[in-house]
């Protein structure tokens, strides 16, 4: 009998929590959660805040699921997810590209660059599918401004699936690129990149 009279309660403070991320205000809303979304693109996968500032800027968004951005909060917060729970993050990013697929009629989108590199990901760390991931990084690499993190994050796993591959002219190719990008940058940004480079 009790949890009769708890149940709609717990519904309501949950129903509440979510809400509370929208203030009902599109404008002002969309670009706290665009503010978001740009803080996590400046963080590499795994770094401490991005999976929360991907977490606050999806529920935004969720207020306004036919915005295009809510695709790219939602592959944001699968690429973030992905080092906690890569089999769900994975299941997010091709929701999201099935979706943009209706949205947008094609599956490759500036929006999508999360998702897309949720899957590279997923097929180096679980499925040696290196072929299949470079499809996937050569989807999105014409999306991909550098320097940025997404940018730079392509490069490293490019740089495995050719070392996999034994492509020596390509991963040198990937490495000149990426010494070029980080060159035009102050010596501080970048620092994990830089480090991983050399």
């Amino acid at each position: 009998m009790m949890i009769k009279h708890l149940l709609p309660l717990l519904l309501l403070g949950c129903s509440y929590s979510v809400c509370s991320q929208s203030s009902n205000n599109l404008e002002k809303d969309t670009a706290l959660a665009h503010q978001y979304i740009r803080e996590a693109q400046n963080m590499r996968c795994g770094q401490e805040g991005k999976l929360e500032l991907a977490e606050k800027a999806l529920a935004v968004y969720e207020a306004y699921p036919k915005l295009p951005e809510y695709v790219q909060a939602k592959s944001l917060y699968a690429f973030a997810l992905y080092l906690t729970a890569g089999e769900k993050a994975k299941s997010l990013a091709l929701e999201m590209i099935e979706l943009a697929r209706h949205r947008f009629q094609s599956a490759f989108h500036p929006l999508l660059s999360e998702a897309y590199l949720t899957l590279i990901r997923y097929e180096l760390d679980y499925r040696r599918g290196y072929s299949k991931a470079r499809d996937y990084g050569d989807s999105i690499a014409v999306y991909l401004t550098a320097p940025s993190v997404n940018f730079f994050e392509l490069k490293l796993m490019y740089c495995q699936i050719f070392e996999e591959f034994g492509r020596e002219a390509n991963f040198k190719a990937q490495l000149d690129d990426w010494e070029m990008e980080l060159a035009k940058v102050p010596e501080d940004s970048f620092r994990y990149y830089r480090m991983k480079y050399f």
